[in-house]
């Protein structure tokens, strides 16, 4: 938690231009709380191809990064998607790190459609699978998760370690700040590990 502390001001930058939820509560995120499980139905895989669900369960062991975007949303254009472009390409052929793109609609549902997953995969080039949560009747046609982890609006960047506990959530990142910082969070693997380098970073 140190080792986090330490790196959060450099992880963040000003965001500008993103849409934020009406009322949303005065401290957004769950910063230090366990990430809740995603229970969403509507998947495209990497490739665009309709798949079946991924569950955050599935991933733990991996460090997970998650980006919270709305075709609508002008800075998850401009910002958001183009950041998590640059931070899944640099872990493409690491399978110890997970990226994943959640469009979680609270606004514009005749806009922000699931059929808007793989032309925004297109557009921005994002090898990544993808989620629609476009909320239900009981969350008020609200995102589920954008409730679960009280993101205040999109674009929003969420990072759970491999115990599945957030470590970081906001707005933006800085791109290349944050890719050095989740490769300091990977053991390393058994063909590079030593008796006097530990598989860990030390805290």
């Amino acid at each position: 938690m140190k080792r986090f502390t330490l790196a959060l001001a450099a992880l963040m930058i000003s965001a500008c231009d993103h849409a934020k939820l009406e009322e949303a509560p005065a401290t957004n995120g769950i910063l230090g709380q366990a990430a809740p499980e995603f229970n969403l139905d509507q998947w495209i895989d990497a490739q665009g191809k309709t798949r079946s669900p991924i569950t955050l369960a599935s991933l733990r062991g991996k460090i997970v990064v998650l980006e919270f975007w709305q075709s609508w949303c002008p800075g998850c254009h401009s910002q958001g998607l183009p950041t998590t472009k640059l931070i899944a390409d640099a872990f493409k052929a690491d399978d110890r790190v997970a990226v994943l793109g959640i469009q979680t609609v609270f606004e514009g549902h005749h806009v922000n459609t699931f059929d808007k997953l793989a032309s925004t995969q297109k557009k921005h080039q994002l090898t990544i699978p993808m989620a629609h949560d476009p909320g239900t009747q009981a969350s008020g046609e609200r995102s589920v998760l954008m409730q679960a982890y009280r993101s205040g609006g999109t674009p929003w960047f969420v990072l759970i370690d491999s115990s599945g506990t957030v470590i970081y959530n906001d707005f933006h990142v800085d791109g290349p700040r944050a890719i050095e910082y989740i490769r300091s969070l990977l053991p390393a693997k058994p063909s590079q590990a030593t008796p006097s380098s530990p598989t860990a970073p030390s805290p």
